[in-house]
């Protein structure tokens, strides 16, 4: 989205987020637009959206899969490093 072309709706629609699109084990999942791109998190854990149109239209089930599909991330806590 470029500033140029933004329109009024857009801009109310930026001000929703970040926007709970509902909880997972007990901890809320949310829809953000930062730095590097719009993503999903859930607690510390977050994963990158293919476009900004899922900002607003990212269900809690599409959620969900999108953390499935993409796996552990690498150097997370848990995981033991592979032996030397």
């Amino acid at each position: 989205m470029a500033l140029d072309t933004v329109t009024l709706e857009d801009a109310l629609r930026l001000l929703t987020l970040p926007r709970t699109i509902g909880e997972l084990d007990g901890e809320p999942i949310t829809v953000q637009n930062g730095r590097y791109g719009p993503y999903v998190k859930k607690g510390t854990d977050s994963r990158s959206l293919e476009s900004e149109e899922q900002l607003f239209t990212l269900t809690l089930a599409e959620a969900r899969n999108c953390s499935r599909s993409q796996g552990p991330r690498p150097g997370t806590r848990g995981q033991r490093a592979a032996p030397a």
